[in-house]
Formats: structure tokens, sequence, C-alpha cells
């Protein structure tokens, strides 16, 4: 690793990129020889996720990072543990770039491995499950439930809705709640109330002349409530817990809903 072309890394992996038929590398590298390209990266190549133009710009971006996820996972058993607004950038070209792979780690690493202490993510896209119990295990449906979250939290401040009058509410009781304890932070009681009772959206949310996009997050909100209904009434019976929503699940819904196309005007 002394002599990567990344330079010093805590993290890093090669692996198979599947467009350009190439191996490369992926993973945290502290050498400042690599900081100036990457600001290069941020833009020439790409800029953040929160500069679109229009709904189908942002979900076509999300959706080719949730491809990247979904490859990473699958191909290489790789987890991001870092879904945010942040880490997902569009290319000049309007692609999908999922960056940031600092807290990455193998999937048989997080099962088997030593714990790491705390949680991983950024605190307003965490699972409800995270943001509770700090000591869970970090799986697969955390990050699917954050993409949900990413969409739900730019649709509702960048996009035209009948909910502007509550933004500051919603902001602050869904994605900044928390409360501190002894051993640390908790929090996940405001987006657990959305998803299960309609808090602070309620159940109307309607997104300016653009019904595939409020379907899209209708539905998305849906599978995240079943999946944490099932959890609970599991560990109420001992039962064992199955996996939960999955690739499979999570792209049924995109195809029915499909978010590169959902015709909202520039």
């Amino acid at each position: 690793m002394a002599h990567s072309a990344m330079g010093r890394a805590t993290w890093c992996w090669s692996v198979y990129d599947l467009k350009s038929n190439t191996v490369v590398t992926v993973g945290k590298s502290e050498s400042a020889k690599v900081q100036e390209p990457h600001r290069r990266l941020l833009t020439d190549v790409a800029h953040s996720i929160l500069k679109f133009q229009s709904s189908r710009q942002l979900m076509q971006a999300i959706h080719d990072a949730y491809l990247a996820h979904r490859d990473a996972f699958l191909i290489c058993g790789i987890l991001h543990r870092d879904i945010s607004t942040g880490n997902i950038l569009r290319s000049v070209r309007g692609k999908g770039i999922l960056n940031d792979w600092d807290m990455a780690r193998k999937v048989k690493d997080t099962s088997s491995g030593p714990r790491q202490p705390g949680r991983t993510g950024t605190w307003w896209f965490m699972s409800v499950k995270l943001l509770v119990d700090p000591t869970t295990l970090h799986e697969l449906q955390d990050d699917l439930e954050s993409f949900c979250y990413v969409v739900l939290y730019v649709a509702l401040r960048y996009l035209p809705h009948n909910k502007v009058p509550l933004l500051p509410v919603i902001m602050k009781e869904v994605f900044e709640y928390h409360y501190h304890v002894p051993d640390g932070v908790r929090g996940g009681a405001g987006k657990g109330a959305l998803i299960h009772d309609g808090f602070f959206i309620g159940r109307d949310l309607e997104f300016t002349d653009n019904r595939p996009l409020t379907s899209w997050i209708r539905i998305a909100l849906r599978i995240i409530r079943d999946w944490l209904d099932y959890r609970v009434q599991s560990s109420r019976q001992h039962r064992y817990v199955l996996p939960g929503f999955s690739f499979n699940t999570l792209i049924l819904k995109l195809e029915d809903r499909p978010m590169r196309d959902h015709g909202y005007s520039t």
C-alpha cells in the first residue's frame, strides 16, 4: 500500500469496473498527492447532487449511485455504509457517482470481524435502527433506507410541494432530531413517527405537477415501514429476523415508478 497510486490508505480495495472493463481502486486515501485531483473531480468532472435543474436529473443521479452500490455489494461484497447527499455526485454528463468509500467495509468483516464502536453514516440519512441503537450491526437494509431518505430530503428542500410552510419543522424533527444519553447520542423518533403515522409531512404530501415522484416516495416509506414492523414483531416473538428489503424489492418499485423519467420539467 505504501507505493499505491492512491498513497497511504486506511481502507482500500481493487474492484472491477463493469463499464470501463478495468480494475480500479476504491478506499480512503490520506495522501496529499490525491487531494488536488479530488478537488478537480468536484469541479471539472462532477459536482454536488444538489446542483440539479429537474427532478429527472436528481433521480437519475441517485439511481446511478444506487446501481453502483448494488454492484459493489453483490459483486465485490462491499457495503458503503455512508449514503448521503454529500457522497452522491452528478458528473458533467449527468451520471450519478457514488463517492467517498471511507466507511465502507467488506460484508464478511462486518458480521464476523471486530466491531467498530459507534454508528457509521451521516446523521440526517441514517436508518431508524442505527439512530436508535448505535451498537447494532450496519446492514444492507440500512444503506437502502438511507437512499430513500436522500430522495425525501432533497425533494423536500429543493422541489415545490404542498408542505413548504412546515419545512423548518420537518427538517428539525425528522432529519436533525437527537437527544443525549450518558453513553452518547440517540435519535430516530422523528423518522419513526413519519414512517408509521405520517407525522410532520402528513398523508397528503404532494410534489407540484409531479405525481410519479410523490408516488415513489410514498412507496419507499411504505417499504421501510413494513420492514421496521417486521423487525419489531420478530424480536417480540424471539424469532429469527429474515433479511429485509433487498435490491430486488427496491428495484421492482423503481421499475413501477421510473426514477429517470417522471416528467418534471426544467
